[in-house]
């Protein structure tokens, strides 16, 4: 009798997956041989490129099972011999930090991490048959999640009955826009509160204003979604006023600019603001004691402002400026206006200085929506910058309740390390953008 095999599916999958990656590679190389497909006909790159389409829906549909027989899995720790075991419940069961984990480790974002997971779990519950589709290269994963999308608030029994007139109705030649209008039709014909809340869900989550610094240097971006009724009160409202200041202007400001202005003007006219920005000044210590700041400062969050316009900042707003010294080359706070004991404003301050964000890895949660956390538990770790990070309440919830763990040094370098082992460290922003400046 030939030997019997003792590898499991996973062990199988692994190895078929590698051999994959290795022939894609190897196609990629012949492919990006100019000697070797120099005399191509035009035709062929079109059908290469449709066979990598074909591939790569089947690479993702393998991920979302893989993720969502992941997510399916619950580590419980015997709190006697603190042993872990696997719990495996059923596809669709989504355990609670799945996507902390397995977000951290593909170093995806929180919110990438979350929402990435839970299609994946509504894939593998809600369309198995479009996802298996999706693994045989006959339909895309974006179609796929187009169709969860609209799927996520209907019962068992209306799902299958979508499926199957999606399929029927030919869904592998539609697009993905054209997939979630046309599934919202069904689940509308099937099951209209299920389809409402789909919409209210979706529109709920894409809501919201950022912030990112621009490619320009002394530019930053920002982006705002809002509904539609509020966005053409505000369009209205900022076009008028911004030619209203064009025709009574006398500078060459252009109606683009003339914008911005319209736009300040609209936000700081109806709320009485005192605006504290704490600026992170670059400063280098001389011979005789005393300090030189080094160029332009920084605003967390917002990006660099040149130093010419400093002064013109503080006199056009009400503006509370706190410094605070940063070396040049490292990017480590030299001092703060915190030395109290208890995490008090002062304190919190430093904090937000120097983290910035969750110092949680891939998480980029704003200081200001964060939580002091004490590293070494009070009260056997003081309350002390060295022993506070800021994390938001989902990663602080995650510290806590979960086989997580954090070291922190003095000047703040955080070494994480998963419940699989797996070590992540996360330094004080400044740190990092010295470096990116010493490089460049």
């Amino acid at each position: 009798m030939p030997p019997t095999s003792t590898a499991t599916p996973s062990n199988r999958s692994a190895g078929l997956l590698a051999d994959a990656a290795r022939l894609v590679s190897q196609a990629f190389e012949l492919l990006a041989n100019d000697d070797a497909t120099i005399e191509l006909p035009r035709q062929e790159f079109a059908a290469l490129a449709g066979d990598c389409e074909q591939l790569r829906h089947r690479i993702e549909a393998t991920q979302v099972v893989a993720m969502a027989r992941y997510a399916a899995i619950e580590e419980t720790t015997d709190p006697d011999t603190g042993q872990t075991r696997e719990v495996h419940h059923p596809l669709g069961h989504a355990e609670e930090f799945a996507d902390t984990d397995l977000g951290t480790a593909l170093n995806w974002s929180p919110r990438t991490a979350s929402g990435r997971l839970s299609d994946a779990v509504t894939a593998a519950e809600r369309t198995p048959r479009l996802l298996r589709m999706a693994g045989h290269g006959q339909v895309g994963m974006a179609q796929v999640r187009a169709v969860g999308d609209e799927l996520l608030n209907a019962s068992p029994a209306t799902c299958a009955v979508v499926e199957d007139d999606v399929i029927r109705a030919g869904i592998t030649g539609w697009t993905t826009r054209q997939t979630a209008r046309r599934t919202r039709t069904l689940v509308l014909t099937w099951e209209t509160g299920a389809a409402r809340q789909a919409a209210t869900r979706e529109r709920r989550r894409e809501l919201g204003v950022w912030f990112t610094g621009h490619h320009i240097h002394g530019l930053t971006s920002m982006t705002a979604v809002l509904p539609s009724e509020l966005a053409a009160t505000v369009h209205g409202i900022i076009e008028d006023h911004a030619h209203h200041l064009r025709d009574m202007s006398a500078t060459s400001k252009t109606l683009a600019e003339h914008r911005v202005d319209a736009l300040t003007d609209l936000i700081s006219a109806q709320a009485e603001v005192t605006t504290t920005l704490v600026f992170h000044v670059p400063v280098r210590p001389s011979d005789d004691g005393h300090t030189r700041a080094l160029g332009d400062v920084t605003i967390p969050g917002i990006g660099h402002i040149p130093a010419e316009v400093i002064t013109r900042l503080t006199r056009d707003l009400d503006t509370t400026l706190v410094r605070a010294l940063t070396d040049p080359a490292t990017g480590v706070l030299h001092d703060t206006s915190s030395d109290a004991y208890r995490p008090g404003i002062r304190i919190r301050r430093f904090l937000e200085t120097r983290d910035q964000h969750c110092r949680f890895p891939t998480c980029d949660t704003p200081a200001r929506a964060c939580e002091a956390d004490h590293v070494t538990p009070w009260p056997n770790g003081p309350t002390t910058p060295a022993n506070l990070q800021l994390l938001c309440k989902h990663h602080h919830r995650v510290k806590h309740e979960s086989n997580w763990s954090v070291t922190m040094t003095d000047d703040g370098v955080c070494t994480w390390t998963s419940p699989h082992g797996n070590t992540y460290i996360t330094e004080p922003e400044n740190t990092t953008t010295a470096r990116l400046d010493r490089a460049s």
